[in-house]
């Protein structure tokens, strides 16, 4: 009988469906928990249940045996070591399985006599007992061990070939050199040093958000680029040249023209308010709650979001390379971010992220040279192979909207690069912190650094590819795209040049994160605190900031070791999603209100709801790239902002000098 299921999901999903077929779920049994697989013996009706605590069930005529063809479990005795994604993992069966009675198990668990209680991956062969429901524990041989256990993502599928060979898929890391060791701590203890040393300097309110405006142009640039040069960007661009080829290159040039914008038009408008939170100018320009709504959003989405977000994906993918514990990972992070951020202000922040910066700089470079020397043919055939496989392609020209095409890459480059920068507390907080008349500078060198590393980075993805080309052994199988820069770290670099490439993805976290810090509790002083309490002495101000970033930093390690549990596939779903809502409405209200005298806070309220829906919309019912609803969502705010405005011309009536870029000040 067919029976609804809600409440299971299939292990097949099929996104379209297959013409003249349809897919039903029929209830077969009730199995128990924790059932990881469900196999067969060739030409055996029997369906055999792997739990992945350890034992191994039989259905049979859809009622389960109550006694368990195989246990393994701790519970019983066994070896395996049941986890998140530890356990008895994989189940096969020899082809002559009706006549041998073989099959074979994999499992995790610990190494005997191992101080540290570590664990392995065993692959082992098993035979049936004299009942044919029954197996014979006893008769278990571990067939392979493999030492190297990771953190997740053990794999444990095995499979039989028409030769009759077996391959069975476990995943496997290296553990890094007592050197590698050296330089990651070595890196940290230089951070905290930082950060004693700028928390003994006497401070105001002021200095702790923006160091008093006296940051030096270059230094303020390069910290705005360690800023947007996430942990995400610095393993995902790689990694997409990787797979694709040079595709997401060519837009990196319009970072030119976008210099333009950001030194002549939205920089110094900006700068010349002389402002701390960027939502003060929603208020200046449309009304008091555009500005709360704005800076409330803002402070959750980098607090409860990006932080942990952007502290977990590079600790998961390190952790699966290289054997690092992701909750320690994520933990020293996070605490070593808050302490140093919160006790040395905006100067710590600046200086560590300088640092960061150059190091996310020269790392990829150095990776690159060792491609090169490594490969056989040298730089030949790095240029040899990339011309082979087309990853010299940088350009995909196509009006097809599904697809990444050069108009909408480039396009997004020029939003990300100009306008969209300032809604973004933590980025345009860099200019706030510079003389105004340097802002240009401070453009200049943002945009520098950002092609030069992204051009780095998108050559380093080719590099790689031609290494693992050269050296397949290295390159596990199951290896996701995004974790193959911590990958080659640990299968292709030296002893400490591998501990400098895992310094520098944990740099690009830790420089995002702290930005994030410093940036939330200014925005929760200047947009709340002192509306509150306007009355409050300065050093109450500065108390307040310092707390504020002690709680964001505790908020946002706390969701990072929370979000570690979860699959990484759903966390970047729910970032996507999230970024691709909120995004277009802020970066449509700051278009509106700097490049439109009519523009009022009814329409731009209407345009920002406008822009949430459609990206909305967009997404649960077109087939459009993921790169196309920002544009889409910035535009729709534009025409319905506009459009209200325009019918609701008696709304805030504002004196818009300096505002906008028809009304500049004198």
């Amino acid at each position: 009988n067919k029976q609804p299921l809600p409440e299971l999901q299939p292990f097949v999903q099929c996104d379209v469906p297959i013409p003249g077929r349809t897919v039903e779920m029929r209830l077969v049994a009730r199995v128990p928990d924790s059932a990881l697989l469900v196999t067969s013996p060739p030409l055996d009706k029997r369906l055999f249940v792997v739990q992945q605590h350890g034992a191994i069930h039989i259905i049979e005529e859809g009622v389960v045996r109550p006694q368990p063809f195989l246990d393994l479990s701790e519970d019983n005795d066994g070896p395996v070591v049941f986890g998140v994604e530890n356990g008895l993992l994989g189940l096969a069966f020899h082809p002559q399985y009706a006549t041998t009675g073989m099959f074979f198990v994999t499992y995790t668990q610990r190494r005997s006599g191992d101080p540290d209680n570590d664990q392995q991956n065993v692959l082992a062969r098993c035979t049936t007992s004299a009942d044919p429901n029954r197996a014979d524990r006893s008769s278990c041989v571990e067939v392979l061990v493999i030492p190297d256990l990771a953190g997740n993502h053990n794999g444990g599928m095995i499979e039989f070939g028409a030769d009759v060979s077996s391959i069975t898929a476990i995943r496997r890391v290296r553990d890094l050199a007592w050197i590698d060791y050296l330089v990651i701590v070595g890196y940290f203890a230089l951070l905290a040093g930082i950060g004693w040393y700028f928390s003994h300097q006497k401070e105001s309110s002021s200095e702790y958000s923006l160091g008093g405006r006296k940051i030096q142009w270059w230094a303020a640039g390069i910290s705005m680029f360690a800023t947007g040069a996430s942990a995400i960007s610095f393993m995902a661009i790689p990694a997409l040249a990787f797979a694709t080829n040079l595709v997401w290159t060519l837009p990196i040039l319009i970072y030119v023209a976008g210099y333009f914008v950001q030194a002549h038009i939205i920089f110094p408008l900006l700068r010349r308010l002389q402002i701390t939170s960027t939502y003060e100018y929603l208020e200046q320009r449309f009304n008091v709650p555009l500005r709360l709504i704005a800076s409330g959003q803002a402070i959750l989405f980098l607090t409860f979001g990006r932080a942990a977000v952007v502290l977990v994906l590079p600790a998961i993918a390190i952790a699966i390379t290289t054997g690092l514990n992701v909750f320690i990972s994520v933990l020293v992070m996070g605490a070593l971010t808050t302490v140093y951020t919160a006790i040395g202000g905006y100067k710590a922040v600046i200086w560590t992220e300088v640092f960061q910066g150059v190091l996310k700089f020269l790392a990829p470079i150095a990776m690159i040279g060792v491609v090169i020397w490594a490969l056989p043919g040298g730089f030949k055939e790095f240029i040899s192979v990339g011309k082979e496989y087309h990853k010299f392609d940088i350009a995909l020209i196509t009006w097809d909207v599904t697809v990444p095409a050069l108009w909408i890459m480039v396009l997004g480059a020029f939003i990300a690069c100009t306008v969209s920068l300032a809604g973004d507390q933590p980025m345009i907080q860099r200019v706030f912190s510079a003389p105004e008349h340097e802002v240009r500078r401070v453009a200049f060198m943002n945009v520098l650094c950002g092609i030069l590393i992204s051009f780095v980075v998108n050559i380093l993805g080719l590099a790689i590819f031609a290494f693992f080309r050269a050296h397949p052994g290295l390159l596990d199988a199951g290896t996701q795209n995004d974790q193959i820069v911590p990958l080659f770290a640990t299968q292709g670099l030296p002893a400490g040049l591998a501990g400098v490439v895992i310094a520098a993805i944990f740099a690009s976290a830790m420089a995002t994160v702290a930005s994030n810090m410093n940036s939330v509790s200014t925005l929760f002083v200047e947009d709340f605190y002192v509306r509150w309490r306007p009355e409050a002495p300065d050093a109450r101000r500065l108390f307040v900031l310092k707390f504020s970033a002690y709680l964001v930093g505790a908020i946002g390690t706390v969701m990072a070791l929370l979000l570690a549990a979860l699959p990484i596939k759903s966390m970047m779903v729910v970032w996507s999603q999230v970024s691709a809502l909120l995004g277009g409405g802020i970066v449509g209200v700051y278009t509106l209100g700097m490049l439109t005298t009519r523009a009022n806070g009814v329409g731009a309220v209407s345009g920002a709801v406008a822009s949430v829906l459609v990206a909305l919309s967009i997404k649960l019912f077109t087939p459009l790239h993921w790169s196309t609803y920002l544009p889409i969502a910035i535009g729709s705010c534009l025409v319905v902002g506009y459009v209200v405005s325009l019918l609701t011309p008696h709304a805030n009536k504002k004196n818009l000098t300096g505002l906008t870029v028809f009304t500049p000040r004198s």
